[in-house]
């Protein structure tokens, strides 16, 4: 839920006293409305609007087994709808792009076209051990966040910061984001960690040798933070081991021991998605061979078209000539008549002897 429907819904949300939060090992202190803290998690709500609060219970909230970068991500989401990896790991880059009519002398803007940070995707059975593994991308509901928000001063775009340092804090940072909205039943925050994560998995290209040392650690956080559950409840540990399977190849046999080493629940989860990469392997590469053939037999269809149409050309190019040569002798019959028609109204005492 943005920022601006929050206060809409919540006109006196600035009227409280915020609340006091401990966050990390040095017990740094942050400020949050309440409101703010307990509109998305019910389990906030519980702590914050319980029947303890009508006893005057003020105690600050102990968030200090989660460090300070991973609260301040969660803190600027409850208030923006979005947040930052501490370090610059995203550049953001000011675009503006007129808006028309939306913005007027006030700086208002219309809400209904501020881009969602959740595209609609196709939503899939991810489960079904017959399908093969699709994009990371398109591996659940969630899909990726917006690279593009309106505001009431134009359009803001994102672009991710490809250096090794930057993508591997980030994966750890998000994973850190995502167990924290886990524990306390924060949906909104939950996937959108989940978008993020996504994204800069997908922006790792040929880095994974060297990420490899945070991708493990996010996967021991994930795994150890995280219950067992069915899976299609739990989108991190899916998209990890999907992102795993998909890019075995790029890991080196160092990096592949490590995994196989640490076992557990990430190791049955990998094993069950090479097993579906590998069991439609042999389908893709005949689904390939039937395309293939349907292509070579769709180019020699247009060949012969072609051939044809070359044919019907040339006799349209002969017709054509036979027309202009036909032409050019009436031309030449027609200007000897009207030159003889002319000479008789000049002198037609000639013309009559």
């Amino acid at each position: 839920m943005a920022v601006f429907q929050k206060l809409l819904q919540n006109p006196s949300i600035f009227t409280d006293s915020p609340l006091q939060i401990i966050a990390g090992e040095n017990k740094r202190i942050y400020y949050a409305h309440p409101t703010i803290l307990a509109c998305n998690s019910s389990a906030l709500n519980a702590r914050i609007n319980g029947p303890w609060r009508e006893h005057g219970n003020s105690e600050p909230i102990d968030w200090s087994d989660f460090d300070e970068p991973t609260v301040e991500c969660v803190l600027s989401y409850l208030y923006t709808s979005d947040y930052y990896v501490p370090g610059a790991v995203y550049d953001e880059q000011e675009k503006y792009r007129e808006t028309g009519n939306d913005i007027d002398l006030d700086g208002n803007f219309d809400v209904s076209d501020v881009e969602s940070p959740v595209p609609d995707t196709e939503l899939h059975n991810e489960w079904e051990p017959d399908r093969p593994l699709p994009p990371l991308s398109r591996y659940s509901r969630f899909g990726l966040p917006a690279l593009t928000f309106q505001t009431a001063a134009g359009g803001f775009s994102k672009t991710t910061e490809n250096r090794p340092e930057a993508l591997g804090h980030a994966i750890l940072i998000h994973s850190k984001v995502y167990c924290f909205a886990h524990r306390f039943c924060f949906t909104e925050l939950e996937e959108f960690a989940i978008q993020r994560l996504t994204q800069v998995l997908l922006a790792c290209n040929d880095l994974l040798s060297e990420l490899f040392p945070h991708l493990a650690d996010s996967i021991r956080l994930i795994y150890g933070s995280t219950p067992t559950a069915v899976p299609p409840e739990n989108p991190a540990r899916r998209l990890l081991s999907r992102f795993v399977a998909l890019r075995y190849s790029a890991l080196s046999v160092e990096n592949l021991e490590t995994v196989i080493a640490e076992g557990g629940d990430f190791m049955i989860d990998l094993s069950h998605q090479l097993c579906r990469r590998l069991a439609s392997s042999g389908t893709d590469t005949q689904i390939m061979e039937e395309q293939i053939d349907e292509l070579q037999a769709r180019l020699e269809v247009l060949e012969s078209e072609a051939q044809r149409k070359e044919i019907q050309l040339e006799r349209y190019k002969e017709e054509i000539e036979q027309w202009e040569s036909w032409n050019r002798g009436l031309s030449g019959k027609y200007s000897k008549a009207k030159r003889k028609v002319k000479q008789a109204v000049i002198d037609p005492n000639e013309t009559s002897l």
